[in-house]
């Protein structure tokens, strides 16, 4: 049996993080079409500032329990 849920928690991912998305793909297309850049390293870098962008917001989000009685 095929899980269907998988795709649709992607989707509402990228739904998520659009702006990281679109702002790393006009790079790499400035980068690889306007400057001869090489592809992989360009894509390489892209994926990886989006994975940060994402693990930034998830930490931000997360709830911190605090030593000192935090609110």
């Amino acid at each position: 049996m095929v899980d269907t849920l998988m795709p649709l928690a992607i989707v509402e991912a990228m739904k998520k993080y659009r702006l990281p998305l679109s702002a790393a793909f006009m790079v790499a297309v400035v980068l690889v079409v306007f400057v001869h850049a090489p592809i992989i390293p360009v894509l390489v870098g892209c994926i990886l500032a989006v994975w940060i962008a994402v693990l930034r917001n998830r930490s931000r989000t997360k709830v911190r329990n605090t030593l000192r009685g935090g609110r």
